[in-house]
């Protein structure tokens, strides 16, 4: 009940109106083990594991190199055992921005869920559209994980600790109700 993809998405404008870029995510599909079908999914939008040589920045590292990006595999593996979640009703999607060489993590984050949307909706271009078993569940939210990961180097108490942030992004500021 894990299906992981990695998409291509169409050009999209930078936010800093620098041009325009091919933007690239992956996205993991965990579906609830219930007999019943689930026809609602919840997203949840991480940045990708900071780069040796991109401390603090949009990606590029290896997820088991990561303290946080561990959690999340584990995450991923708790939510895929039947027995762990037996009330998981919704899909759950966990996409991650591929490291495409540019912008902060802010901006790849931002672009991230603008080509996620456009591809999940089947705007733009058509080979740029998400797989339909990708793509056929009513998003009911997309929570936005923001981790900033420093080494021990830049700390002066020498602890490599990530930095966690969730951008609430409902109306008025207030975090939609978050049931799975």
């Amino acid at each position: 009940n894990v299906v992981c993809h990695t998409h291509n998405a169409s050009s999209i404008g930078t936010l800093d109106g620098g041009g325009d870029h091919k933007l690239s995510f992956d996205v993991v599909k965990i579906e609830p083990s219930s007999p019943a079908v689930s026809t609602e999914a919840v997203v949840l939008v991480v940045n990708s594991p900071p780069a040796d040589d991109n401390v603090g920045g949009g990606g590029g590292g290896s997820w088991s190199a990561s303290t946080i990006h561990l959690y999340y595999l584990g995450l991923i593996g708790r939510l895929a055992d039947p027995n762990s979640t037996p009330w998981l009703s919704k899909t759950v999607f966990m996409v991650a921005p591929r490291q495409n060489g540019g912008g902060t993590a802010d901006d790849q984050l931002a672009s991230t869920i603008r080509a996620f949307l456009d591809s999940y909706l089947g705007r733009g271009e058509r080979g740029s559209r998400l797989p339909p078993s990708f793509s056929s569940k009513a998003l009911r939210q997309i929570l936005v994980v923001e981790t900033l990961e420093i080494t021990s180097s830049s700390l002066s108490s020498g602890i490599n600790a990530p930095t966690l942030r969730i951008l609430p992004q409902g109306r008025r500021g207030v975090l939609p109700n978050l049931d799975l």
